[in-house]
């Protein structure tokens, strides 16, 4: 099954400055793939994507 989740990312326009956007997900145990795209513009420049529990 393929679940797709819609969010914005919002633009610095600099380089220098940098965004942080935390994504809560439900994960299942097993081989998957999470990918990244936009067919309508250029995608985010993603330098790290950090997988982890939720804690609360």
């Amino acid at each position: 099954m393929v679940r797709r989740l819609s969010v914005v990312f919002r633009n610095s326009c600099i380089w220098s400055i940098f965004r942080y956007l935390p994504v809560p997900v439900t994960l299942k145990a097993g081989t998957g793939t999470v990918s990244f795209g936009n067919a309508a513009t250029c995608t985010p420049d993603i330098d790290k994507v950090t997988v982890a529990p939720l804690n609360g």
